[in-house]
């Protein structure tokens, strides 16, 4: 099965355009991957911990039951690839630009993670 994403691809009343991209188990994480001012389609798969930027990049980062925040933490303009894994705590963040991992444990397993909300639409 396929998830679909529907973008406006005007400020006029005109239908919006479907794509297929993902799976319906996948969380959208859209945001601005390349810096170019444009959000961009992408989802995590929790199954596998894969984030998948459409035109732009797949990688492995995470695993089941984290809980995906792309946030730009550095302010370079390109969202950092963030989970919270609430098993142990732990914030675990990897910017693809620069390769810099870091992690940080900050958390109970019963607390929700937040970056500007839980999962939102950049610039």
């Amino acid at each position: 099965m396929v998830g679909v994403v529907f973008a406006t691809a005007s400020a006029e009343a005109q239908p919006f355009p479907a794509e297929n991209f993902g799976d319906t188990t996948d969380i959208p994480v859209p945001a601005d991957y390349d810096g170019d001012g444009i959000t961009d389609i992408a989802v995590f798969r929790p199954s596998t911990g894969t984030w998948f930027v459409r035109n732009q990049f797949n990688a492995r980062w995470g695993q089941n039951g984290d809980v995906p925040i792309p946030l730009d933490r550095d302010g370079d303009g390109r969202p950092e690839l963030i989970v919270y894994r609430p098993s142990d705590g732990t914030w675990y963040s990897n910017n693809p630009a620069t390769g810099v991992v870091e992690s940080v444990r900050w958390g109970i397993a019963s607390d929700i993670p937040v970056g500007r909300g839980a999962y939102w639409m950049s610039r």
